[in-house]
């Protein structure tokens, strides 16, 4: 449930135009601190990605924190990495280099 509150907290990020696209979500870095065992991100006006992804993780937090602590490790199983077979034959590797250089053009851009 926490889990994909916070996915669709990134996805209406991304959809009202505050992050560029998922991307950015993953390797933008934001500002943020512990005061009193809360989060506080330190909003910067330069970066409303970085100002959306500070409040979804916030909320991811505060979600987490109703639950109670697992008593066991969960142990996964290994994988036999020989026999997956993935949907994508070929990983777009100019793709992902393009929309990393788009966001920082982007957050560029907000600075000026």
């Amino acid at each position: 449930m926490c889990c994909m509150k916070h996915d669709l907290c990134y996805d209406k990020a991304v959809f009202e135009n505050r992050c560029y696209d998922t991307a950015e979500e993953y390797l933008l870095p934001y500002h943020w601190k512990c005061v009193q065992n809360q989060t506080v991100c330190l909003n910067d006006e330069n970066s409303k990605c970085g100002n959306a992804l500070c409040a979804c993780d916030t909320e991811v937090i505060n979600c987490w924190k109703r639950f109670e602590k697992p008593k066991i490790d969960a142990k996964c199983d290994k994988t036999n990495h020989s026999h997956i077979r993935y949907p994508h034959s070929s990983f777009n590797f100019l793709s992902l280099i393009k929309k990393i250089f788009n966001m920082w053009k982007r957050e560029f851009k907000l600075q000026q």
